[in-house]
């Protein structure tokens, strides 16, 4: 619990969150060894992750997850999983809040949200056959394959 609260301290709530999130997965597993630098890894990477979300609008895996593979000795599959945990969290606040301003379309996010339910079944079901240096070979060139096309899109296409 000393963990939490120190997390909490550091600068807010969702950093208070990847710490309850990641606490019970790594006290279980025996893969988190709580010391005052797995918590100020995961503070700051939580204030990161919850500028970025605030900014630019995006869920922040990217920074989760190299900030959870560094900080822990997690398996990939326990980071990716705390990692979406975080995300749901985050965008569960934003879905809310996007529902009381009225701003929520409804037409285009429910479809969109049953797309995603699946592919992210399909991806599941498929990262059960891969080993973790795959997983993490495969994270990586998602990644790299996002930024390029972000950047081809703002340069060249817009």
């Amino acid at each position: 619990m000393a963990p939490v609260l120190a997390l909490t301290d550091a600068g807010g709530t969702i950093i208070a969150v990847t710490g309850i999130l990641v606490a019970p997965a790594g006290i279980w597993l025996k893969k988190v060894i709580w010391g005052w630098p797995c918590v100020r890894a995961l503070g700051y990477s939580g204030i990161a992750t919850g500028f970025i979300s605030g900014l630019l609008g995006v869920d922040g895996g990217f920074v989760v997850v190299p900030a959870l593979k560094r900080a822990t000795n997690l398996p990939m599959q326990s980071i990716l999983a705390t990692s979406l945990a975080v995300i749901a969290l985050i965008s569960g606040i934003g879905v809310a809040s996007a529902i009381f301003l009225g701003g929520m379309n409804w037409p285009v996010a429910l479809p969109f949200a049953a797309g995603a339910l699946i592919g992210m079944l399909i991806g599941r079901g498929i990262a059960d056959y891969l080993a973790e240096p795959e997983l993490q070979q495969g994270f990586a060139v998602v990644s790299m394959g996002i930024a390029v096309w972000m950047i081809v899109w703002l340069f060249w296409m817009s």
